[in-house]
């Protein structure tokens, strides 16, 4: 089954990448992958979870989940080497700290969201 995932892309003043979040779509595959998934990146070091950018997508992996392992989110080629920059902390956001936290879009769907400290 593909999980649905909405993608925002988050751009500060001058429309420079300074962020992103990922909210699960409707279906409860999403819900409970991302469910995991927030735990898991928080603890990546022991789970394995990542974030990483490959083909123009953006793919979300938790090795230790008990459903789907990868969700893949496609992006444009700009959004791509933006996001790319940003995750393996290259360019402009060498020296930039990240939070993450979760962000809750609508009733009881929550996602999160991973941002530059600006």
């Amino acid at each position: 089954m593909s999980l649905e995932m909405q993608l925002t892309i988050l751009r500060g003043r001058n429309n420079e990448l300074v962020g992103f979040q990922v909210v699960p779509g409707p279906d409860t595959e999403s819900d409970l992958f991302i469910q995991e998934f927030i735990p898991a990146i928080c603890a990546r070091e022991r789970t394995g979870a990542d974030i990483i950018v490959k083909d123009d997508q953006l793919l979300l992996i938790n090795p230790k989940s008990r459903s789907q392992r990868e969700c893949a989110i496609s992006l444009s080629p700009e959004d791509a080497r933006e996001l790319d920059d940003m995750l393996e902390v290259r360019g402009r956001f060498v020296g930039m700290e990240f939070t993450i936290s979760s962000y809750v879009a609508h009733s009881l769907t929550e996602g999160f969201r991973i941002r530059a400290k600006v």
